[in-house]
């Protein structure tokens, strides 16, 4: 049996030997497993605010906290008060805050494919005029 190899221009050997084909195989696998490893879900890492907090403010300001997290593919953010109220947006807007508002925020991070979630807490305090 003869075993005959041909390269092509794009770096892929064809040969007839059953032996070569399956190396070639697993090498392509390997490859292949290192490119797609890169898009699997990944995340949310650490999820961090813009301000820390705690914030304190008065009564009719304007309250904005941005949220973030290392995620691959993107994550669902949202925000959740302690009296269970959601936010659905990475920022959230408090404007005219009233005092009902005060309390605990909670960032949340959620990637759907990994099922990972991570989350962190926020306390604005209102106080008045």
């Amino acid at each position: 049996m003869s075993n005959s190899a041909e390269q092509t221009n794009d770096g892929i050997v064809s040969t007839n030997s059953g032996r070569e084909s399956i190396k070639h195989f697993r090498i392509v696998c390997k490859y292949l497993l290192a490119i797609s490893s890169s898009l699997i879900s990944d995340g949310p890492g650490s999820v961090t605010l813009n301000d820390t907090g705690p914030i304190t403010t008065v009564v009719g300001s304007h309250v904005a906290v941005l949220c973030t997290a290392d995620y691959n593919p993107p994550c669902d953010m949202k925000w959740r008060d302690d009296q269970c109220v959601e936010y659905t947006e990475e920022l959230l807007t408090l404007p005219d805050i009233q005092p009902d508002q005060q309390g605990r925020y909670t960032s949340v991070a959620r990637n759907d494919r990994s099922e990972v979630e991570r989350s962190t807490e926020l306390d604005i305090i209102v106080n008045c005029k």
